[in-house]
């Protein structure tokens, strides 16, 4: 096997304790990958919870061929970063990442991002499954990250969860803010129009920080990081303030080429590299006071 995380143990503690800590496996891939020998402790497999004692080294062979979970549609997708463990890259606006499993969409599927990155795999000879660790809408562009092994989807999943993972956006936005501010209000559906969200009292929390980056006489340059990850959360909470996204028209914008909102930058650790990688996309010219 090849590809492998390793773990130098530092207290007593189980391995099944430690491997489900650590890597945040589900019981179902813990099992499995017992199975599949995936698991070695001084040298040797280990099948099933094995007592670890301090100067142990344990050893997790994560990598895995998978067939390619979305059919390739050529596209020349920017990559942004990549290793054996992750994958990020340049969404392009106006693309879903994936469908939404309706009878429609499964009649006639949509070309999504997924189906580019299957591409990327196709073609750089690389066999996985497609896994997205969060969501874009589809007119907001920039970072976009995958991760390319099953054992890890999880880890990645839960460190998003845990605001471990942090998310940095650009946002053009209608009139003029002077000061950076903390938006804590909660977020829920509108009942009324389909797809929609609103401010709700009895919404989930949702919080974002603002950072004013310049403006001038008409619109705003904002950076805005996720303290929670709602749907539409920026857009909802920049128009809950009377300052819309440009191009946000669903949320009470004036009409524009584009939804002025841009992934610019993610922060993760990384457990292969141990260590923080910082990627960074730079906007289209329009994102330009």
């Amino acid at each position: 096997m090849n590809g492998c995380l390793r773990v130098t143990v530092n207290e007593e503690i189980s391995s099944d304790e430690l491997l489900l800590r650590q890597f945040c496996l589900s019981r179902r891939n813990l099992h499995l990958g017992k199975q599949e020998g995936r698991f070695v402790l001084n040298g040797s497999v280990i099948r099933r919870d094995t007592p670890l004692h301090k100067g142990d080294e344990l050893l997790f062979y994560y990598q895995k061929e998978e067939d390619i979970s979305y059919k390739p549609v050529p596209f020349d997708l920017k990559i942004l970063y990549e290793d054996d463990l992750i994958l990020v890259v340049d969404k392009p606006a106006g693309y879903i990442i994936h469908s939404d499993g309706t009878e429609d969409s499964r009649r006639d599927p949509p070309v999504t991002v997924n189906n580019f990155v299957a591409y990327y795999y196709q073609l750089t000879g690389q066999k996985h499954r497609v896994y997205n660790l969060h969501r874009l809408d589809m007119e907001t562009s920039g970072c976009l990250l995958y991760c390319k092994e099953s054992y890890l989807v999880s880890y990645f999943s839960h460190a998003i969860e845990n605001k471990e993972v942090v998310r940095r956006y650009l946002a053009l936005i209608e009139g003029v803010i002077r000061r950076d501010r903390m938006i804590d209000r909660p977020i829920g559906r509108d009942r009324h129009v389909s797809n929609r969200f609103r401010i709700s009292p009895t919404g989930k929390k949702a919080v974002t920080e603002v950072r004013v980056l310049k403006h001038d006489d008409t619109h705003t340059l904002v950076e805005c990081t996720l303290q929670t990850g709602r749907t539409h959360q920026i857009r909802v909470h920049l128009a809950s303030i009377g300052h819309p996204i440009v191009g946000d028209t669903f949320y009470g914008a004036k009409e524009n080429k584009r939804l002025m909102l841009h992934s610019h930058q993610v922060e993760f650790f990384s457990p292969l590299v141990l260590k923080t990688v910082k990627v960074t996309c730079p906007p289209e010219d329009g994102f330009s006071l």
